[in-house]
């Protein structure tokens, strides 16, 4: 019996570190929650896309300095935001800066060549400042892009009729009728358009379709008027 117990005691020794590299092993295996990973930093285009949303929230709001600064901020972290110069232009246009905003439009088209609308707006501000053929040029692409841009036929029709070329004028306010059958200054453009050219039966169908709607403008309602009085005598 004692033999037995002196036995059990050695084996029991023997055992007992192995029990431990078990025991540390088991635990060693159990499996620890991993900690939460850090939340991504934003990437440059979503900055910039938030700069962006700043500015339009400031161009709302008439904060054309504020909207100015907030676009610069997206375009440096996105060259290629074509709608960040597109804003921008806007902005500058409210202040007086025809060239910043001709500058910034220019932009926006090198990172967008289809952006229709910034076309429509440079070749309005380059009608503005005196550049009628680089106006006709951008107006031209923007109703390629857009055939039912109607602003963008009815000034091309007026910068076609005062570079002289009538017929290329008339074309433009006949699409814009058959755009907008209301659209009473393409009735007075093309009626006086058709007076000048001969075509006095045309003429006088527009200009009474004109006055019928209703001009707005004492200055156009007066031309009107007076040529459709010389043209029924």
């Amino acid at each position: 019996m004692g033999n037995t117990r002196g036995h059990t005691t050695k084996w029991l020794r023997r055992l007992a570190p192995l029990l431990g590299v078990l025991i540390l092993g088991a635990c060693a295996a159990t499996p620890t929650k991993p900690a939460a990973p850090p939340a991504p930093a934003p990437t440059a285009w979503e900055e910039a896309r938030g700069f962006f949303e700043v500015g339009m929230g400031r161009l709302r709001n008439n904060d054309a300095d504020g909207a100015i600064a907030a676009f610069t901020k997206a375009v440096e972290l996105n060259p290629k935001l074509s709608l960040a110069y597109y804003s921008r232009a806007n902005a500058r246009h409210r202040q007086g800066d025809d060239a910043g905003a001709i500058a910034d439009l220019t932009r926006a088209i090198e990172a967008e060549p289809t952006l229709e609308d910034a076309y429509r707006l440079r070749g309005h501000l380059r009608a503005k400042t005196g550049d009628d053929a680089g106006a006709i040029a951008d107006l031209t692409r923007a109703v390629k892009l857009n055939p039912e841009e109607l602003l963008a036929f009815l000034e091309r029709g007026r910068l076609r009729a005062k570079t002289g070329d009538d017929a290329g004028a008339i074309a433009d306010f006949t699409t814009a009728i058959e755009l907008d059958p209301s659209e009473v200054t393409a009735f007075v453009q093309r009626g006086l358009l058709r007076a000048r050219t001969g075509d006095k039966a045309g003429a006088i169908k527009d200009l009474r379709a004109a006055l019928a709607l209703g001009i707005p403008s004492p200055e156009h309602q007066a031309a009107a008027r007076t040529t459709l009085q010389e043209l029924e005598r």
